[in-house]
């Protein structure tokens, strides 16, 4: 019996990621070290940004915040004018790329454990895939207790590895 609501790996609701087995040999881990897009979370009082969203390679195309604070994350893949796109929402940033990649869209998630009770630090995300192309996402070193990558919704082709 499969649950309806998780849709394969990770969580989130949606019935998306089923039949996505591209990365299910090492977890996802291959993502790592190959990704188009990245999220990094960080405590609020880190030397960097807490939160940043962006295209790698791309310096221009990211969004930050610095909040100690769980904020909203949305990820929109979708084709406009017969390219793909995403449009990342980062509270009330954004930031619309180019998909480069024909085959997959690669999202590589580097988190971090929390530091202590007042570390507050994380994301409410939410992904919609109408693109014809799959996203992968492989999200590292999150909290075990506390994750900072919290996937409150998903649509479309989409898998999360954890």
């Amino acid at each position: 019996v499969s649950n309806l609501f998780t849709g394969g790996s990770g969580s989130g609701s949606g019935s998306s990621g089923s039949g996505l087995t591209k990365y299910d040999s090492d977890n996802g881990q291959a993502i790592a070290t190959n990704y188009d897009f990245y999220v990094m979370l960080n405590a609020a009082d880190s030397d960097v940004s807490a939160k940043v969203v962006g295209q790698n390679g791309k310096d221009a195309s990211k969004v930050t915040s610095s909040a100690n604070e769980e904020e909203t994350l949305k990820l929109d893949f979708y084709e406009k004018d017969g390219k793909n796109y995403v449009t990342y929402t980062l509270g009330s940033n954004s930031y619309e790329a180019e998909v480069t990649s024909a085959e997959e869209v690669r999202l590589y998630v580097a988190s971090s454990a929390r530091k202590d009770a007042n570390d507050k630090s994380g994301v409410k995300v939410s992904i919609s895939n109408t693109m014809s192309i799959p996203v992968y996402i492989k999200v590292s070193d999150d909290d075990e207790t506390s994750p900072r990558f919290n996937v409150t919704g998903r649509s479309g082709q989409v898998k999360v590895y954890k």
